[in-house]
């Protein structure tokens, strides 16, 4: 049950990082400004931690 709550904030996660890639790319006309803003996102440490947490805030 738990890993059904889990799979939803990581599909999120995974949304939000095509997301930030596709805005990035928009904004600065440039598809290597969206990889750098997704690789940003990918490694920013609050995403790597909570990412894929079921919590309840």
């Amino acid at each position: 049950m738990i890993w059904a709550g889990r799979l939803g904030i990581m599909l999120l996660s995974v949304l939000l990082g095509a997301l930030i890639y596709r805005w990035a790319g928009q904004l600065f006309q440039s598809a290597q400004a969206g990889l750098l803003a997704l690789l940003l996102y990918t490694f920013d440490p609050n995403i790597l931690a909570h990412s894929f947490l079921a919590t309840t805030d």
